[in-house]
């Protein structure tokens, strides 16, 4: 079964390296519709800086940025005021349609291993409340958590954002699990190094689905 998980965390590993190769030419994609259809923004950058903390009620750059990334959502049809539909709902459809023809759909097979993987207590409800406990300590209320599973060797942790900050949020939210890496518990449950993936979810969110192997 590690054997079965490695291999399919490997995959995962290798599309998300794709995946971000090819973003930035999206992004300037998605910037220049912005600009066509919002010519009054035109002066306003669509990408967040890169390792910089989102700043609660902010002004100046760091504040326009954010208005940009809603705008983008709007111009793509997407509203974020409207009804929307349950993060669990939104990440089964992610975890079943990621993928491509040539690497597969990387988060299906961890994903399925789990579901018939069995239990090891006390260890697996242990760390799924230490997963959470740390996660709901670090990031308070901005995110939910639909599910967040260990069996015997493998840990998955499924996320959402609540509000439409989507790329600065997802920057807390590796920060917080670069954090967790630190603590006492994670060693002690011998906890390996999260590999996770990152999805839009058309209405201002982020989806987030998150392995990690036990031992390893």
């Amino acid at each position: 079964m590690r054997y079965v998980l490695a291999f399919s965390l490997g995959v995962l590993v290798c599309f998300i390296v794709i995946h971000l190769i090819a973003r930035p030419e999206r992004a300037e994609q998605a910037q220049v519709a912005a600009v066509r259809s919002a010519p009054h923004r035109a002066g306003t950058s669509n990408t967040p800086p890169v390792g910089r903390p989102r700043i609660e009620g902010a002004s100046g750059p760091e504040a326009s940025t954010r208005t940009s990334a809603h705008s983008v959502a709007s111009s793509a049809g997407h509203s974020v005021d409207g009804p929307r539909r349950p993060a669990s709902e939104l990440i089964e459809d992610m975890i079943a349609s990621m993928g491509d023809p040539v690497m597969g759909k990387p988060l299906l097979a961890p994903h399925q291993a789990l579901q018939t993987e069995a239990k090891d207590e006390p260890w697996s409800t242990d760390a799924e409340t230490s997963l959470r406990n740390s996660l709901e300590g670090t990031l308070g209320t901005r995110f939910e958590y639909p599910s967040i599973n260990c069996g015997s060797d493998l840990c998955e942790i499924q996320a959402a954002t609540l509000g439409n900050e989507g790329q600065f949020d997802n920057e807390d939210f590796q920060t917080a699990l670069g954090a967790m890496g630190k603590e006492a518990w994670w060693s002690t449950m011998q906890l390996g190094h999260p590999t996770c993936a990152y999805k839009g979810a058309g209405d201002g969110r982020e989806l987030v689905v998150c392995f990690v192997t036990r031992g390893g």
